[in-house]
């Protein structure tokens, strides 16, 4: 099965290597700047995935954290004003 798939992925890029050869600089320097501008997008596709798993995990910890820490804190931090403060009784004026 692998075998097959390789031939044919030899036999793919044989017939685009030849196909290069017989068409005009113009055309060559089109279709490799189409190749290039192709392979950056794919590369770029393919880290993305290989990245997202990570990435997504990495947001979700610190996510995470932001919450545990902003449960633990019960006081006023500078014009923050924290739904607890509510809960405490007016000062006359």
């Amino acid at each position: 099965m692998i075998e097959k798939f390789l031939a044919a992925l030899l036999l793919l890029v044989c017939a685009v290597m030849l196909a290069r050869l017989c068409v005009g600089l113009q055309r060559r320097r089109r279709l490799d700047a189409l190749a290039r501008q192709a392979w950056a997008l794919a590369r770029g596709r393919a880290l993305y995935v290989w990245h997202w798993r990570t990435s997504r995990k990495r947001a979700e910890l610190a996510a995470e954290e932001a919450i545990r820490r902003a449960r633990l804190k019960r006081e006023r931090e500078g014009n923050i004003v924290r739904p607890e403060a509510f809960r405490e009784p007016r000062k006359p004026h």
